[in-house]
């Protein structure tokens, strides 16, 4: 891959390292392994190892909204509730690395600010339904993602072993949640 890489396949790369590696390991000697390029290199796509982990948290973020907005459209209440999440693990799951990007802390990108800030946006409008007051959707959503998050989190880490379906777990889990809301109207 050495020559004439991009900074996007230079990211492309750090994301497959990430998602096989975890995302503390990652390191700048990995992506010139995996590239062909010496290190120093690296530095004409991008400023340094913060860089590379911030595009990755905008890649997620990114990618994230677009499974979502995708699992929510044509649907409504529970039922957009549970596409959503399923989706959302889903995409967890598959992208363990470029998941745990997303969740650091202080990533000044506008343009992982803006996702992150749709997202909001979504999973605040498929839980309108339920006439929340803001106070009891603050509690929604961060019910929502810590269903989603913590379960998938532990489904990667090998968390489960106990031989029952993890799917039916996490449906029935997510249809707790959601009962939890309509018992709140």
């Amino acid at each position: 891959m050495a020559r004439g890489i991009t900074r996007t396949q230079v990211i492309d790369c750090a994301a497959t390292l990430v998602n096989n590696h975890g995302f503390a390991a990652l390191s700048l000697a990995q992506i010139a392994s995996q590239t062909g390029v010496k290190v120093p290199s690296l530095y004409n796509y991008v400023t340094g190892i913060d860089d590379v982990r911030l595009a990755l948290a905008t890649r997620g973020a990114q990618a994230i909204l677009a499974v979502v907005v995708h699992a929510a459209v044509g649907r409504a209440g529970g039922e957009a509730i549970m596409a959503v999440a399923l989706a959302y693990r889903t995409y967890i799951v598959r992208n363990p690395g470029v998941y745990a990007a997303t969740i650091q802390p202080n990533n000044p990108d506008p343009d992982f600010l803006h996702a992150n800030g749709e997202l909001l946006r979504v999973l605040t409008q498929i839980l309108a339904p339920y006439h929340l007051s803001a106070h009891d959707l603050i509690h929604a959503l961060r019910g929502l993602r810590s269903v989603v998050h913590g379960f998938a989190t532990l489904e990667i880490s090998g968390g489960f072993g106990m031989p029952v379906d993890l799917d039916a777990s996490f449906a029935q889990m997510v249809q707790t949640f959601i009962g939890g809301l309509t018992r709140s109207e």
